[in-house]
């Protein structure tokens, strides 16, 4: 029996978008930035099974391929990958996007549901937020020294 779980993304990579767009930045790079986020966030709030349990942190062990795509050297873990996650880094391209999947067989029994992944997407929208913030921010004193350098 296999479970095959996929979030609906297409709101949260409009938002991703939209931020990019906004802030200037490469595209390539927020994409990856944010993915890098995701993870480490997918990883710190996935459930751990009980003490003693054989499975214990395979959950987070799904994430290790994309990770290491990313460069990251730790999702919380000692578990190794059982080829139960896979990363796609298509961020090379006009429309970049970076895919991360974790397949571990018992995702979608989970006692708690998918709540910990729909926490970890809304902290990352979270850092979004604040990074256009501190975009404006700067924008806003650039357009005020530019200002006051042509004034008369």
């Amino acid at each position: 029996m296999s479970a095959d779980i996929k979030f609906n993304m297409a709101d949260f990579n409009r938002q991703l978008s939209a931020v990019k767009n906004l802030i200037g930045r490469n595209g390539a790079s927020y994409v990856r930035t944010t993915a890098r986020r995701l993870i480490r966030r997918f990883a710190w709030n996935a459930p751990i099974a009980k003490g003693g349990y054989a499975a214990r942190g395979r959950l987070r062990a799904g994430f290790w391929p994309a990770a290491q795509l990313l460069g990251i050297s730790n999702i919380y873990t000692s578990q190794a990958n059982k080829d139960e996650g896979s990363g796609q880094d298509q961020t090379r391209g006009n429309s970049p996007r970076f895919t991360i999947t974790n397949a571990v067989p018992y995702i979608g029994n989970l006692k708690g549901g998918l709540s910990w992944a729909e926490n970890a997407l809304n902290g990352v929208r979270a850092q979004m937020v604040k990074d256009l913030m501190k975009y404006a921010e700067s924008s806003w004193k650039r357009n005020e020294l530019i200002d006051d350098l042509s004034a008369e």
